[in-house]
């Protein structure tokens, strides 16, 4: 550790100033990623939340004045397959309609379709599905859709690709250009001091 803060010690000024310019950019660097991911992250979930609000509304109008399973049949990825689904609940937690995939299992627990009856929720399943459910009516009838989580995965890790790569290569221009600017701040007093070593 001695050995290492000597090393430093012994190190040029403009060295110096490039170090301490460099690990503040570093920090800077590292917050306005971290804020870019977060900022991408909620915008995905914000657009996904409200394509499953209009869908568990169209559905829960259908479910109110027909036969919500004749529609749902139609729709949604087959059995055993992740993608969009959808599936109304009635008040004693049974499946009355869904789409394939989700006509028989109910796709919540017996705490979070409580909750859906009394007003609308938005569950995660890992990194595979989001959940949206709401009630239908008085009766206790609850609507229930779900869509994939794969596109969204997708699009954050080129994000975070993209971030990984970019951070660094910016961090290098700018020790660069903050090793070009202390040269050329400090050039002067360079000139000065080799003025009065030949005096």
């Amino acid at each position: 550790m001695r050995a290492l803060q000597e090393r430093l010690t012994s190190l040029p000024l403009r060295v110096k100033l490039t170090l301490g310019y460099t690990g503040v950019m570093a920090f800077v660097l590292a917050i306005v990623c971290v804020f870019l991911y977060l900022h991408f992250k909620a915008g995905l979930d914000q657009g996904i939340d409200e394509a499953l609000a209009l869908r568990a509304h169209d559905i829960a109008a259908v479910t109110r004045t027909g036969d919500p399973a004749r529609v749902l049949r139609a729709t949604g990825p087959p059995a055993g397959q992740i993608g969009d689904v959808a599936q109304v609940v009635d008040a004693h937690g049974r499946v009355v309609a869904g789409t394939a995939s989700a006509d028989t299992t109910v796709l919540l627990t017996a705490d979070e379709l409580a909750q859906a009856r009394r007003r609308r929720i938005v569950r995660d399943r890992g990194e595979r599905l989001r959940l949206l459910a709401q009630p239908v009516d008085a009766d206790g009838r609850v609507v229930v859709v779900g869509v994939s989580l794969a596109q969204r995965e997708r699009a954050l890790e080129t994000l975070a690709g993209a971030l990984l790569i970019g951070g660094p290569l910016a961090l290098l221009l700018a020790a660069g250009a903050g090793y070009a600017l202390a040269a050329g701040a400090l050039r002067p007093v360079e000139a000065m001091r080799r003025r009065a070593a030949t005096i």
